[in-house]
């Protein structure tokens, strides 16, 4: 459409004008990987802003060569940005998080099988209403000790939504699901406990600087004007 014709062009014509700004030079070995690039889809793209009624020499170059110029540097040199501090990704991650345990009750096809492993599922959360160490319940019903990160989107809606509407320390009712029945305990997410998985801190350094590399190019965005 129209509409995504301009969105492109105000897109990549704000990526020329951060790349003037921030002076920065294409590494001389990524030119014929681009030229590639755009050269397989000269075409395609030709045709697209042609039909839409817009000038092709004007806009195709920024649709490819910028945008892959970026992309390159943001992902793989960060010589456009700095990796994220410990602080800035406590500041901006660190709620949306919570630290977590669980005991985890298996059941199998049978009805029988299902009605059982809810009756052990009752037991032990009368144990923990009635004081028993959570580590202790873990020790003799489940098999797995360990605390786990958990945010948005990473686990079954009703294991998410019961794990996030408890209070720290506070131990959920039966939570169940297909193959079994969960009993969740929230814990105290520390700044160091959340800062110690290391592949998790991956993931949000890049999700960081992608998040600041969009609210830049959104703000050089807002001020293009197209015009036919």
């Amino acid at each position: 459409t129209n509409e995504n014709i301009e969105n492109s062009i105000k897109t990549f014509a704000a990526l020329k004008a951060m790349a003037d700004v921030y002076n920065f030079v294409l590494p001389a070995d990524a030119h014929a990987i681009l030229k590639n690039a755009i050269d397989g889809n000269w075409e395609q793209i030709q045709r697209s802003i042609a039909q839409n009624g817009y000038d092709f020499t004007r806009y195709a170059y920024y649709t490819n060569y910028w945008y892959s110029m970026f992309y390159q540097q943001m992902y793989y040199d960060y010589s456009f940005t700095r990796i994220p501090s410990a602080d800035e990704l406590i500041h901006r991650y660190k709620d949306d998080y919570i630290l977590f345990k669980y005991i985890y009750v298996p059941y199998g096809d049978d009805e029988e099988s299902k009605a059982s492993a809810f009756l052990k599922a009752k037991k032990i959360l009368q144990k923990s209403a009635d004081g028993a160490d959570f580590d202790a319940l873990i020790d003799e019903y489940g098999d797995d000790k360990n605390d786990y990160l958990l945010t948005y989107g990473q686990a079954k809606d009703n294991i998410e939504n019961a794990a996030f509407a408890l209070k720290e320390n506070e131990v959920s009712d039966i939570t169940e699901t297909e193959n079994g029945y969960f009993i969740i305990k929230r814990l105290t997410l520390t700044e160091e406990r959340f800062l110690s998985d290391t592949e998790e801190m991956t993931q949000l350094a890049s999700d960081y600087v992608t998040e600041k590399f969009v609210d830049l190019l959104s703000s050089y965005a807002e001020k293009i004007s197209i015009t036919e």
